[in-house]
């Protein structure tokens, strides 16, 4: 097998070697059903992105190779399974992933992984692999998964982790058992983030993030938070005439990409909308921007608004189901309609 067909997680150590503390209770419902020995073989960790599910799938997996787990269900982190799991190195773990420099995993790659779990666990216990994000699999691939989903051979456990469930065929869907993962309690979310990460604004990471708290500890650096500065202040040139889509879209395509370009752009127009339509600033994403916006809004019709909110999640689904576009070519398109709703006018 190819080394980019075969990944095992970092360190089963701290946080990674336990769910996150909003996922509690899928923990405690799966943990009972292994006590009762009536643990599914097949998985799907579901939910949108920065909720945790890769993090309960490797505190889980770590758990099931582990030789003496905790009360709770985790993994001790000492044994010798724990030890193994922790340098990558055990023998009944496999990580399925795209391989490096591709952005699907490969029928070749899910045939490997079936004869993996085929063997007999040398620990004398599970045989875990993890598929990360399973959505990646090909159609040729997903069907290569389906025999060893139907008939699973003793003592092997599947862990699959998608945001987009809905990309994934039926007939994998349906063999696995599904794992709903869902938003916490904002006052929980920030508790985790103040503590994770100390960031001086966990309220507006929270909010930037749509209240996926992994997803707003990605952006605590302030990188991701520097990027959107920098793009709120090239749309605001732009609405005002002092700069051009084609120069803008440049930048843009040498700095952030266009998949971070799309996100703070949907970001903007829908609190642009929020705005426009509400009297209150209350549910604003991009909280320390509303000045700016506020003036935006001044001239731009709702309507109009929203259909370049409808390009730019076209544009997204595209890019998330693997199309292949020109990224400037993407950038300077929206960016001309965006040009046209400052000006008040219907590019179309």
């Amino acid at each position: 097998m190819a080394d980019g067909e075969r990944q095992t997680q970092a360190s089963p150590g701290g946080n990674a070697a336990r769910p996150p503390p909003w996922t509690q209770e899928n923990w405690s419902n799966l943990v009972g059903r292994r006590r009762r020995e009536r643990l599914p073989h097949a998985l799907l960790l579901s939910g949108p992105a920065g909720l945790g599910k890769r993090r309960f799938a490797e505190a889980l997996a770590a758990a099931l190779l582990c030789r003496e787990p905790h009360p709770d269900g985790s993994a001790c982190g000492q044994c010798g399974g724990c030890r193994l799991f922790a340098g990558g190195s055990h023998p009944d773990f496999l990580r399925l992933v795209p391989e490096e420099g591709g952005r699907a995993i490969k029928i070749e790659q899910v045939r490997a992984h079936n004869e993996f779990l085929s063997l007999t666990a040398q620990y004398r216990g599970h045989r875990v692999s993890l598929i990360d994000p399973a959505d990646a699999m090909t159609m040729g691939a997903a069907n290569s998964l389906l025999k060893t989903l139907e008939e699973p051979s003793g003592g092997a456990v599947l862990l699959l982790v998608s945001d987009r469930p809905a990309a994934l065929p039926a007939t994998i869907r349906s063999r696995c058992q599904r794992i709903e993962f869902r938003l916490p309690a904002r006052e929980q979310a920030l508790a985790w983030l103040r503590e994770e990460t100390g960031a001086a604004e966990p309220g507006l990471l929270l909010d930037l993030a749509g209240g996926a708290p992994l997803a707003a500890a990605a952006m605590a650096d302030g990188e991701r938070l520097e990027q959107r500065s920098r793009l709120f202040a090239d749309l605001d040139a732009l609405w005002s005439g002092r700069d051009e889509p084609v120069a803008v879209a440049a930048r843009w395509h040498g700095g952030p990409g266009l998949p971070e370009a799309l996100h703070w752009l949907s970001l903007a127009l829908m609190d642009m909308i929020r705005l426009k339509l509400s009297a209150t600033d209350r549910h604003i994403m991009n909280r320390d921007q509303v000045a700016v916006m506020q003036r935006w809004v001044g001239r731009a019709a709702v309507l109009e608004i929203q259909r370049l909110l409808e390009s730019v999640e076209t544009y997204r689904r595209q890019v998330s189901g693997q199309a292949n576009l020109n990224p400037q070519l993407v950038i300077e398109d929206l960016l001309i309609d965006w040009t046209h709703l400052s000006a008040g006018t219907d590019r179309r």
